[in-house]
């Protein structure tokens, strides 16, 4: 038989409270969009709880919050947490949210394989005992040393268009010949995940004294993705430029596609297919997206400017 429920009601009618700490907790799960069973870091929050090491037996776990099945974590101060040297060999190790039902609380701890074991431990999820979501693994030698390490943070998100960034000011070369960034955003360690895309969208207008070709360039990292001439003339003319970008299965490479429309309204011409582009940049770490625009010639009267950027982030369920 099916059971129905709908919260919060201010008295009893109803569906009205008072509501059990689990009802509180489905609400808290489902307002945190963490459906899944390791998701749960806020990305709009601080530093989203951001990992790192500094050293032998040192993790670090940033400012942030998180939503770890149902119940909120806050966390207002970078927090280095020792973790001991094993016994024996080198051991796999994780940060983790430990939710502990007995104790009441939510608290960043390293948990172990056994001494020796370099496989990394497995999280403990059993509701109503012991709840974990993974920050971050690492192994660590008997002299304390820490390897592999990786960001394993999963975040809470909503499933549509998020605008990321949004520049209006008109940015672009005159009068020289220097690469010249027209749009710079650095991609958060962890934000571009398998779930989702980022769409990169420039408004641009150019112009050129004399019979030249201006090179546009997208970069995400130390990859360039593409590399595109770009022919105007002496009268003024308008286009689009428009990235997709998104991460394989395993993050481990990423894919990009070109877009342009031809920078003149009398042309009348569609979007043209530029290209498409992988890279191998580490994810899990900031990442710089940025387009750059190499004038043909330095000129007062010759420039492709941006007037307009924006960058969103499609998310899927």
């Amino acid at each position: 038989m099916m059971t129905e429920l709908s919260m919060p009601w201010a008295d009893g009618v109803g569906d009205g409270g008072t509501y059990t700490h689990d009802e509180l907790r489905l609400w808290m799960d489902t307002m945190g969009l963490a459906e899944g069973a390791n998701i749960g870091v806020i990305q709009t929050w601080a530093n989203k709880l951001k990992p790192t090491t500094s050293g032998n037996n040192n993790v670090t776990i940033d400012t942030g919050r998180a939503m770890v099945d149902g119940t909120l974590y806050d966390n207002d101060a970078s927090n280095g947490i020792t973790t001991s040297n094993p016994s024996v060999g080198t051991t796999g190790r994780r940060l983790v949210l430990q939710k502990d039902w007995s104790a009441r609380t939510v608290r960043a701890v390293v948990i172990s394989s056994a001494d020796g074991t370099a496989a990394l431990p497995a999280l403990t999820q059993a509701d109503g005992t012991t709840w974990e979501i993974p920050i971050c693994s690492f192994t660590i030698t008997t002299g304390g040393v820490i390897g592999a390490f990786a960001d394993e943070r999963e975040f809470a998100h909503r499933h549509d268009l998020i605008l990321v960034n949004r520049e209006m000011a008109t940015t672009g070369p005159r009068n020289t010949v220097a690469e010249t960034n027209i749009f710079t955003y650095t991609i958060p360690g962890g934000f571009l995940t398998t779930k989702g895309e980022l769409r990169l969208f420039i408004l641009v207008i150019a112009k050129e004294n004399s019979a030249v070709t201006h090179t546009l360039k997208v970069y995400l990292g130390a990859t360039t993705l593409f590399s595109q001439t770009i022919a105007v003339n002496a009268n003024e003319r308008k286009g689009i430029i428009e990235v997709l970008l998104a991460a394989d299965d395993s993050q481990a490479a990423q894919h990009a596609i070109l877009m342009t429309k031809d920078p003149d309204p009398a042309s009348g011409a569609d979007y043209n297919f530029s290209g498409h582009a992988t890279a191998t940049e580490d994810l899990s770490s900031d990442v710089v997206l940025k387009a750059t625009v190499t004038l043909g010639e330095a000129h007062a009267n010759t420039y492709l400017e941006s007037h307009w950027a924006t960058l969103s982030r499609v998310l899927a369920p």
